[in-house]
């Protein structure tokens, strides 16, 4: 049967990721006092009485508990990393995505066991991301993990909105760099090779799957559309 002290202490808690830590310090911490009572001559009934009188106001130890685990997200460095490690996904995203459009029909691409390998990379980095924040119940991180993909995979449709709406000839009057635009909406690109090897295997079978790994293999235009 729960402690009727350490429930009313629990509904005073705002931090739900670390209530049930809080929880289990305040439970043994309770316990502590408890046996001391008892070694030195009170009942058990008793020496609970006055460990529960020791803790004090459950509502008063709910706030000083809520400060201690009130930590700002920008000092927690779990959060740091992950936004420095997104900025780098970006950086490098935006460097390498170019060369991993298969999907491009604006140059000739060829399929490469590094390229899968990189992309790769970057598929797994994230997904650890993912699997850290869950364990560690962090929202934040996660959310910003949902939002980065999301963010990534919508970009082509700003190169068509752009298109359609005539924007790029603006750029162009302006003297702005379409090239680099365009290479910053291709971004998804990073995550084609991933899929890559599935394609393959629809389309050339087995054999042309195991050649293609080890044989850098032109990607046909013909299957370009799937992307």
């Amino acid at each position: 049967m729960k402690n009727p002290y350490l429930e009313k202490v629990e509904s005073f808690i705002n931090n739900k990721s670390a209530k049930k830590q809080i929880l289990s310090e305040l439970e043994a911490h309770i316990e502590d006092k408890t046996d001391y009572y008892i070694d030195i001559g009170y009942e058990r009934e008793e020496a609970e009485q006055k460990a529960l009188e020791e803790m004090g106001d459950p509502e008063q130890a709910a706030i000083s508990l809520n400060a201690l685990h009130s930590v700002k997200w920008y000092k927690n460095p779990f959060n740091i990393i992950v936004i420095l490690a997104l900025l780098c996904l970006f950086v490098i995203s935006y460097l390498i995505s170019y060369e991993l459009n298969y999907g491009s029909t604006l140059h000739d691409i060829n399929h490469s066991l590094i390229k899968d390998m990189n992309s790769l990379a970057i598929f797994f980095v994230i997904i650890l991301i993912l699997i850290l924040s869950y364990k560690r119940k962090n929202k934040l991180t996660s959310a910003l993990i949902i939002v980065y993909c999301s963010a990534i995979l919508l970009l082509p449709l700003v190169w068509r909105l752009m298109e359609a709406t005539g924007l790029f000839e603006v750029l162009a009057e302006n003297n702005i760099d379409v090239y680099s635009v365009y290479v910053f909406t291709t971004l998804p690109a990073i995550f084609e090779p991933l899929y890559f090897p599935i394609i393959t295997l629809l389309t050339k079978g087995p054999v042309g799957l195991v050649d293609s790994v080890f044989t850098p293999t032109a990607f046909p235009y013909a299957i370009r559309t799937i992307y």
